[in-house]
Parts: structure tokens; sequence; C-alpha cells
């Protein structure tokens, strides 16, 4: 199957250099924007000229090609031929045409093939019609008929006043690469520092390989209209700022969102996943806490841990959306899962906050005491809330109630940290196997 797209000029929205680089511009949507430039050796008048390194996932109405120098080239017409060789093609293609056969009884046929539905072969011989069964054939050939083609191609109508060696510059979107973040914290015993690291995964399923182009990638809510890292042993290390090497990945804003140059050239293959370091280990610091959300029959602590993006605590980059995962040495030095979460893309000076899992040894609960109604239009919610440490160390619930906007705190046993705020958090401090419990009200007016 062929198509066809007829244009004048390529849409221009599309800019890329008129240098001999090639850059990759990958989306964590899953598309990609690649330019390049490319070279025919034209003959003066209206010719065809293909071009087969192009990707099976090629956006075609994405294209942008113009000329780099001779401005009086005129392209006609532009066509993508994606419909590849194989067997049910080459038959297809040969319908009509003389075919030969030696079958598995080793008697040699040939005639004029008629049709192929993948199972069977209708030849008429001598003006008599043959069906014969696929599995009956030992070998077939024919003369090269049509066109064939064995990877996706594009191809241009142009017209030059001249011969020559010319240059275009080509760009244009595909689909089927995406990239995303992997953040990987090593925490001290401590719990208050640990060692960050990151990397990105970049994937390819276009069909097409890349060799030594330059990387960008960019990360935020772009439209388009048509889409366990290893951890190495951390004993002993320490690294007192973001160190940027040779293999580091700068950071630029981008209109609203943010575009990260991978700094040296990077070559993927077709169908190939690849890891690059985005930043060297940094040493920040830490807090681990311990959540209970208010909620009938709720009983699970959450534990996170939170971080500062900030350059004081070593960072201070616009971090794009991944998964981070934290690990912890246990007491004989080894590396130790405990659990991960996914982050959002995160400005400089913003928190991190990670739910990398559920307390064993701490629960909640929550008890709704009464409901009244003290007045019309008025509700007065009480609620009990208990919370209990089975553990041998002194660990501090931050207990979390949500209210909404008509919602507001009349009475309270343990002191909120921001009553009149959407987030209402009571810290509660608790000895080793020691269990609290404290009731406040919330009243709704309509």
């Amino acid at each position: 199957m062929k198509r066809y797209i007829t244009c004048l000029m390529m849409l221009a929205v599309l800019a890329i250099s008129s240098t001999d680089a090639k850059n990759l511009t990958v989306y964590n949507s899953g598309y990609a924007l690649y330019g390049e430039e490319i070279k025919f050796n034209m003959k003066k008048g209206v010719h065809t000229y293909p071009l087969t390194e192009v990707p099976e996932t090629l956006d075609t109405g994405s294209i942008s090609i113009y000329p780099v120098q001779n401005k009086n080239i005129v392209i006609y017409e532009q066509n993508y031929d994606y419909d590849l060789v194989n067997t049910s093609q080459l038959f297809r293609k040969q319908l009509g045409r003389t075919i030969k056969m030696v079958t598995v009884q080793g008697d040699e046929l040939q005639g004029t093939l008629l049709s192929y539905d993948g199972s069977s072969v209708l030849v008429e011989i001598k003006g008599e019609l043959h069906s014969i069964r696929g599995d009956q054939i030992f070998r077939y050939s024919f003369e090269k008929g049509g066109e064939v083609m064995v990877r996706p191609t594009l191809s241009w109508m142009m017209k030059s006043p001249v011969e020559g060696r010319h240059s275009f510059n080509l760009a244009y979107l595909l689909n089927g690469m995406r990239w995303f973040s992997k953040y990987n914290l090593i925490l001290d015993d401590n719990e208050a520092s640990g060692i960050l690291n990151s990397w990105i995964t970049l994937s390819n399923d276009s069909g097409k390989a890349f060799d030594q182009v330059k990387l960008q990638l960019m990360a935020g809510d772009v439209q388009r209209l048509t889409q366990q890292a290893p951890v190495s042993r951390a004993k002993g290390m320490m690294y007192e700022e973001m160190a940027m090497s040779d293999t580091a990945v700068s950071e630029e804003g981008m209109m609203e969102y943010h575009l990260y140059t991978v700094e040296r050239p990077i070559s993927i293959g077709a169908r190939q996943k690849k890891e690059i370091p985005f930043f060297s280990p940094v040493k920040i610091k830490t807090e681990k806490k311990l959540k209970y959300q208010v909620a009938e029959y709720n009983k699970k602590v959450n534990v996170t841990v939170e971080f500062m993006n900030t350059k004081e605590n070593g960072m201070g980059m616009a971090l794009p959306a991944g998964i981070l995962s934290v690990y912890k040495n246990d007491t004989a030095g080894n590396v130790q899962f405990v659990g991960n979460d996914q982050v959002d893309h995160t400005p400089r000076n913003e928190k991190i906050t990670v739910k990398i899992g559920d307390s064993f040894d701490i629960i909640g609960e929550t008890v709704i005491l009464k409901r009244e109604t003290p007045k019309k239009n008025t509700h007065d919610t009480q609620y009990k809330v208990t919370v209990k440490n089975r553990k041998e160390t002194r660990e501090t619930v931050y207990v979390t109630y949500y209210r909404s906007a008509r919602e507001r705190m009349t009475q309270y046993e343990v002191n909120p940290t921001d009553r009149d705020s959407r987030e209402i958090v009571f810290p509660v401090k608790l000895a080793p196997d020691q269990e609290k419990s404290f009731t406040f009200t919330v009243r709704v007016q309509y």
C-alpha cells in the first residue's frame, strides 16, 4: 500500500539547524522530533529522490523540508512508502506475472500467478486453472517486478534547474520514543540524609536507529493533537554538591516547559532501551515522616520521605517526573529496597514527598463520636483519633485531616500546625509502646 502526500513546501513550524548535526528531541508523552541535513545528487529537471532511513512510526503530516541554498528547487510531491515486503506483499506485487514452482514431489510448474490468499496459489498453466496448496510448494521463483520496499521510505518528486549535490533541512515528528526519569535514594542510618542519584531511561520503538545525535529531552505537559535502576553499595560515600561530569545533562527553561540536553552525542538502536546518568550522586538532607489520614476504617499509617529541591540541599534544578526508589542499609551493610513512588515534575525550591509504604508497627484508628445540628444549616462532627506505637523507639505521627472549604475547626485537644489550612496536621509524639487518643470537632455551615 502506498500513501501519497502532495505539498507545495512543508510546514515551517518545525525548524532545524542548517549544520550537519543531527538533533533528536524526545518528549515524555511517547513521541520525538528529529532533524537532520540530508543531501541528494540531483539531476536537472523533474526526478524522484528517495530516503530510506526513516522511522516506521513517522508522522507524515509533521514533515518539514526545504533546500539550504538553492531556493529555486521546487518540491512537487512527497511520498511515504511503508508497506514493506513480505511473502504476502511479494505475491501481491507479482500478480499477473510468470511464477516458477517446484512441488514437494519434485514436479516443476510454470504459469501465470492469478491470486494468493496465504494458504494457496491460483495459477494458470497452459490455459488451465490450478489451485496449489502452499504446503505443497517446495520452492518458487519469479522475475522481480513492481517496486519492492524492504524498509520505510520517504521520497520527493522535485524539479531542479541545475545538476549537483544539494542539501536540505529535514524535520519530522515520530511516535514510539519515550523517556522518563528514575531516582534512587539511599538513606543513611539516621534517615536524616542520604545519597540521591538519577538515570534517564530512553526507549526507541520507532523502527529507526539514531547514531551520534544531539539528544534533548522535553519535560512538561506539551499539547499535541493526533500521545529500578541498579544500586551500587554506597557505604562511606560522601557528596557535598551536585557534581556535573562529561556525562551530565544541562537544563534550561523552554516556554512553560523544561528542556534537558545531554552533553555528549548519543546513539540508540531500533528496539533498544538505554540508561543515561542524569546527574552524579549527591548528598542531601531528608526527613522521614509517619502520616495518618483521618478517615473511618483507615488503620494505615503511611511512611514518607521528604526533601527540598534547593541549591542549599545540593540540588536546585527542575526535576522531571519519574519513579523515586528508596533504599537503606541493613545491620550487615547490605542495601535493601524499602519502597518507591511516582514523583511529579518538580520545580526548584519545592518539596518532594515520596510515600514508600505503610508502617508495620504503628497503626491509627478513627471513630466518629457524634453528629449534631446545633442550629439550622449548621452541622458538627466530632472525631476521635487513636494512634498506637508498637515500636521500641520514640516516634511522631502526623495526623492529617483534609477539611472542605465550608468546614472550620471549633474544638481540638491536640494543637494543629495550622487550623485554617485545608490540610490540618496534628503532630502526636509517642513513646515506645504508647498509644494516645484525642478528639476534634469540625463545623459545616450552609
